[in-house]
């Protein structure tokens, strides 16, 4: 809508990308599925570009503002362990 736009800005590109998509999957859920990636061995290079690219038209690094294995507790894990606290939960 034209009360979103900077002033003399032209209808065009930036009205068919929906920004909350970005801002809101790609440090919650890709950033989550990036980490797991890691710590079970399995590269994630689709999510990774993803990542990269969001970031850069975004402006903003999603891999050091993002929910990675870091923020969660799961950094260190290992796969075990990983699979344990999906099943179980913290306290297991």
């Amino acid at each position: 809508p034209e009360v979103y736009r900077e002033p003399g800005e032209p209808t065009g590109f930036r009205d068919t990308l929906h920004y909350r998509f970005i801002d809101e999957d790609v440090p919650f859920a890709l950033m989550l599925l990036s980490s797991v990636g890691r710590i079970l061995g399995t590269p994630t290079p689709l999510t990774d570009a993803i990542i990269s690219i969001a970031s850069i038209l975004r402006k903003t690094d999603f891999r050091a503002n993002g929910r990675g294995s870091e923020t969660l507790g799961i950094q260190g894990l290992t796969k075990e362990e990983l699979l344990c606290r999906l099943e179980f939960g913290n306290n297991s």
